[in-house]
């Protein structure tokens, strides 16, 4: 609740210097344009949409991952969910817009289908030698990848989401899981690709354990997906919309 408090003031403080920034940014565009956009989370750039959508600048916002027709704790996040600010909304498939129906009634919703780029099939062998070496794989044995979750830290997020110390345990019981399940196979654990601690937590006292764990955090697991004999995954965003590619 303090944090939260600090936040308005924050705002409230910085009010009329934020008008004049957004004032400027609009007239760089001749005050006419559509705001297009993946949805937005962060508050200042919430504030820049809701300013646009005040002055009648059309929002387009398109979904995130896989998610909103998959996670049953939508029907809570919905509340608040960036995705209903928009005018106009495109979807993966008509299961994200049933679930969402009653906050985006005035909302004019697309399905868009999967991107392409999802299905991207090409030089497969030459992606897959690539990763092994990126990733330092020096044998043939199966390789099976887990994607993590994410550590938040101070960043914003809603009800139904784990907090990082049960991120940790839930990432370590799976992780200890799957290392015992296929002690044949390199387990990959793949991190989330940021920095929300000055110090990561990157389970190294489990690769000490576990000899066939391999942990990546700075590489997309939308390029490192082509090599895995098996894929867990601990989400219904982005990481889902990759691994059915």
């Amino acid at each position: 609740l303090n944090s939260l408090i600090k936040e308005f003031l924050k705002i409230e403080k910085s009010k009329k210097k934020l008008d004049l920034y957004f004032d400027d940014e609009r007239k760089k565009n001749n005050n006419k344009f559509i705001f297009l956009s993946n949805y937005i989370f962060d508050l200042v750039p919430n504030l820049y949409v809701q300013y646009l959508k005040n002055k009648s600048n059309k929002i387009i916002y398109s979904e995130h991952g896989f998610c909103m027709g998959t996670l049953q704790s939508m029907q809570y996040r919905n509340f608040f969910h960036p995705m209903n600010i928009a005018d106009f909304g495109i979807y993966y498939w008509d299961r994200s817009i049933k679930m969402t129906k009653n906050f985006i009634k005035h909302q004019k919703s697309i399905i868009g289908g999967f991107p392409k780029s999802i299905y991207n099939d090409k030089i497969i062998n030459f992606k897959k030698y690539i990763i092994k070496k990126l990733i330092g794989i020096k044998n043939s044995k199966k390789s099976l990848i887990y994607v993590a979750d994410i550590e938040k830290n101070n960043f914003q997020y809603g009800p139904c989401d784990e907090i990082d110390y049960e991120y940790m345990i839930t990432t370590r019981n799976i992780i200890s899981y799957l290392c015992k399940k296929y002690k044949n196979f390199n387990i990959v654990l793949k991190l989330y690709p940021t920095n929300r601690y000055l110090d990561n937590y990157e389970f190294n006292d489990l690769k000490l354990k576990y000899n066939n764990l391999i942990t990546v955090r700075f590489i997309d697991f939308r390029f490192l997906r082509y090599f895995f004999d098996k894929v867990y995954i601990s989400s219904g965003l982005s990481a889902l919309g990759w691994a059915l590619g």
